[in-house]
């Protein structure tokens, strides 16, 4: 699973001129307020035959091609590609991320998050640990030790929260802000989900002036 992982790290540290490219050219996605960019396209593209090239066998699920994909449930390696997470962020310059998912055997066993603007990247092997490294370093990959949580009330927590495309969702995720904001949580929305997932798994101590104490999204 290490060389995986290494090759899926090689695969994301040559994005980087895509996205300095900015091309936010758009079109509607079913859903509210849902769009994708010529560069959510060409880096699914890109993604997507490097992968190939280096894993032939794999089956690769990508969300701008994913109605379009037959999914195997047969064992073997997979990839979970979102190769552009929080689209309508990336137009405005807010966070954005590149996000990439491992499936052996039909268990997930790694990951890899790119938070694009922070030019970080985060990547964790199942029962191996979590680690970072610079975009234009990833060979020198640092441990991230685990946080130590402060609290467990909702009350003066930060708590982030994500805005979703249908109308029902929406409904939903409307109840439960209230309901947390009766209760004293601070809400954020700012998002990737990814990365609002990622701030919360690593902490205060990890992001220090970047962290949730807890996040959540509705499909």
């Amino acid at each position: 699973m290490k060389e995986v992982l290494s090759k899926v790290l090689t695969t994301i540290s040559t994005t980087k001129d895509i996205l300095n490219k900015r091309n936010i050219e758009s079109e509607e996605k079913t859903g509210i307020g849902n769009i994708v960019t010529r560069t959510d396209k060409d880096l699914e593209a890109f993604i997507k035959t490097k992968l190939h090239s280096d894993f032939p066998d794999a089956q690769i699920i990508s969300e701008e091609s994913a109605e379009e994909t037959k999914i195997s449930h047969s064992d073997g390696l997979k990839f979970i590609v979102d190769p552009l997470d929080g689209t309508t962020n990336f137009t405005n310059g807010w966070p954005h991320s590149i996000a990439i998912g491992i499936i052996n055997d039909n268990e997930l066993t790694g990951g890899v998050i790119y938070d694009v603007l922070d030019k970080k990247v985060y990547c964790g092997i199942k029962g191996g640990g979590v680690y970072c490294c610079d975009i234009d370093n990833i060979l020198d990959l640092k441990p991230v030790i685990p946080p130590k949580h402060e609290t467990d009330q909702i009350a003066k927590a930060v708590i982030s929260f994500d805005t979703p495309y249908s109308l029902e969702a929406y409904a939903r995720t409307k109840e439960i802000h209230d309901k947390l904001y009766k209760a004293g949580a601070s809400l954020k929305t700012i998002g990737p989900i990814s990365l609002d997932v990622l701030k919360t798994a690593l902490g205060k101590e990890n992001r220090p002036n970047d962290y949730n104490n807890a996040v959540w999204h509705e499909e």
